[in-house]
C-alpha cells in the first residue's frame, strides 16, 4: 500500500516543483543552495528526479527531500505531498478551499468546451463562404479575388481535424448546391 501510494506520488510530481514550492530556488544552470546546510554557493542540482548536493552530499527524490526538510516520517511525508499538492490519493474528503477550486476548475472547463465549439462552428461558417466565394470566382466573379485571399490567410491557421472538416464542408456544400 505504501509502496504503490509512493510510485503515484512520485509519478505525479516533478522533483523541482516539490522543491520549489518549498522555497528551493535554482538559477539558471539548474542549481540551488542545499536547504540541509549553509552554503554560499549553489551545489544542489536536479538529474533523472533526484537531487544531489556536492557540498553535503544529500541526495534522494521527492519523498526523502520532503522527510529530510519537515524531520517527519516516510508516511507523514506521503501524507504531506499529497495534501500540499491537492492529488487526493489519500482517502480523506477535500476541505472547503478545494472543493470551491475544484467547482471553479469545472466552470472553466465547461466554458473552455463551449468556446472550442463557438470556434469550431465559425471556422465551418468561415469554410462554408470561402467555398462559395471560390465558385463564384472561378464563374468569372474576379472581383471576389481578394476576399478569398484574405480568406485563404484566415483558414490556414487552422490544421489538423480543422483541415478535414474545412474539407468535408466544401464538398457538402458543393453536392447541396448541384442537388438543389
Amino acid at each position: 500500500m505504501k509502496n504503490d501510494l509512493a510510485k503515484k506520488i512520485t509519478e505525479a510530481l516533478k522533483l523541482r516543483d516539490v522543491m520549489e514550492f518549498y522555497g528551493v530556488k535554482f538559477n539558471g544552470r539548474g542549481f540551488a543552495l542545499c536547504p540541509f546546510h549553509d552554503e554560499k554557493t549553489a551545489s544542489l542540482s536536479i538529474k533523472n528526479e533526484h537531487y544531489k548536493c556536492f557540498g553535503c552530499g544529500a541526495y534522494g527524490g521527492v519523498i526523502d527531500f520532503v522527510m529530510k526538510s519537515y524531520g517527519i516520517s516516510f508516511r507523514q511525508a506521503l501524507v504531506k505531498l499529497d495534501s500540499d499538492f491537492h492529488l487526493g490519493l489519500i482517502g480523506k474528503e477535500p476541505d472547503y478551499r478545494t472543493r470551491q477550486q475544484m467547482a471553479e476548475n469545472r466552470r472553466i472547463e465547461k466554458r473552455y468546451q463551449e468556446h472550442q465549439e463557438e470556434l469550431h462552428q465559425n471556422y465551418l461558417t468561415l469554410c462554408t463562404v470561402h467555398a462559395v466565394l471560390f465558385r463564384r470566382y472561378c464563374n468569372g466573379e474576379e472581383w471576389l479575388k481578394d476576399m478569398i485571399e484574405k480568406l485563404d490567410i484566415l483558414l490556414d491557421d487552422f490544421s489538423g481535424e480543422e483541415a478535414r472538416l474545412w474539407e468535408m464542408a466544401t464538398n457538402k456544400s458543393h453536392t447541396q448546391k448541384t442537388t438543389s
